[in-house]
């Protein structure tokens, strides 16, 4: 809910919240602060934009020049110095945002039963404008990082060995640690969860049998989950398979052992959380984010600067592709298998998760030495 100076609903701003109630709280948090952006812009220039848009008046190309530059900046909670202007990704979403929150403005009031034919027509001026201004705005990604976080063969198999609690390297102290490190590593890499899916998971959503499933259930808060930020499942549900005998045998080990040592020792009620720390609280994205800061620490030179959690759904994503490719499937079918892995509801979700680059490079080398002549075949020595 949005409130202005006297504490009181911002009606428009809450109406279009109450619109995309179906999204998860997390969006909403991130949109609420990017419509105050918009809120504190305007009231800098002692104008309501809502007024605004009612008057018809249109806005000037420096004005929404002056928004978009207000969207690109940090905005500090606090008197220290901070960045001079966000990534190129959050100032997109931060634009995306704001363009969606005046449109559906806009486009309530113009089609209104009482709205002059008049106002309407320069209510649509003013739409066409102000999306042209927006959409010219968008930046590219910095460089070519946004399709390089996946892993190659070689640091996916390493991040295995390193956390095996059966290897030689014995990455942690804890034995027990090590085995659910090492599971929770494996499903991110295997099934390509997000790290909300994979704290989700409950006792009941593992499903053993000569097949071993993980089921991805969309749930409400528990009163049970301790966290100070619950873990959420945000995409699709979805029964994925696990299909490796050792790694599902590990994991009924650890459900039927570790996990009740955990929460014998810390004298815990058991909240159904698969994750559990050596407390027997349900585990937190922070520790699993600090295991992997420390892993990369450790290994710098076997394993990249990008090694998250989030990492692994790059890496799945990408390799799944390519092997969807190289069994000869179409691409729509394709687009629609890994949607429903990765439980999408939109293929476009895929892209930024796919090195098409890589890809299309091997393709295209392919296709050079088949149709090369044979003087300019690729073993002719230079």
């Amino acid at each position: 809910m949005l409130l202005d100076d006297d504490d009181l609903p911002v009606p428009q701003a809450c109406e279009w919240f109450l619109s995309r109630r179906h999204l998860e709280i997390n969006t909403l948090m991130r949109n609420a602060n990017e419509v105050i952006v918009i809120h504190k812009w305007a009231k800098r220039r002692r104008f309501n934009i809502y007024d605004r848009i009612r008057s018809g008046k249109q806005f000037t190309e420096a004005d929404l020049k002056g928004l978009i530059e207000e969207l690109s900046r940090p905005q500090p909670n606090s008197n220290k110095v901070g960045k001079l202007a966000v990534s190129p990704d959050t100032r997109n979403k931060r634009i995306s945002t704001g363009l969606k929150h005046i449109l559906w403005y806009i486009d309530e009031l113009t089609v209104l039963p009482d709205t002059a034919v008049e106002l309407a027509d320069r209510l649509s001026a003013m739409r066409a404008k102000i999306v042209k201004v927006f959409q010219d705005s968008y930046q590219k990604p910095e460089g070519n990082r946004k399709y390089h976080k996946h892993l190659t063969l070689e640091q996916a198999r390493f991040v295995q060995d390193a956390l095996d609690p059966d290897g030689t390297i014995k990455f942690g102290a804890d034995e027990r640690g090590r085995v659910r490190n090492f599971i929770m590593v494996c499903l991110l890499l295997f099934l390509g969860l997000r790290i909300g899916e994979l704290l989700s998971l409950r006792i009941q959503d593992v499903k053993f049998g000569p097949i071993t499933y993980i089921m991805i259930k969309r749930r409400g808060m528990s009163n049970l989950d301790t966290r100070k930020r619950p873990a959420r499942v945000k995409r699709l549900e979805r029964l994925l398979p696990l299909d490796n005998a050792r790694l599902a045998i590990l994991l009924d080990n650890y459900m039927l052992e570790d996990r009740e040592w955990c929460l014998k020792h810390g004298g815990a009620s058991d909240s159904g959380f698969l994750f559990l720390s050596d407390e027997g609280a349900p585990l937190s994205s922070d520790r699993v984010q600090h295991l992997f800061r420390d892993i990369r620490k450790r290994f710098p030179k076997d394993l990249p600067a990008h090694l998250t959690p989030h990492s692994m759904r790059y890496t799945f994503t990408n390799a799944v592709n390519a092997e969807l490719h190289s069994q000869g499937l179409n691409e729509q079918l394709i687009e629609k298998y890994l949607a429903w892995l990765r439980g999408d509801s939109s293929v476009k979700s895929q892209d930024t998760y796919i090195d098409f680059g890589a890809q299309t490079k091997e393709a295209v080398a392919r296709y050079q030495t088949r149709f090369a002549s044979g003087r300019s075949s690729s073993d002719v020595p230079f």
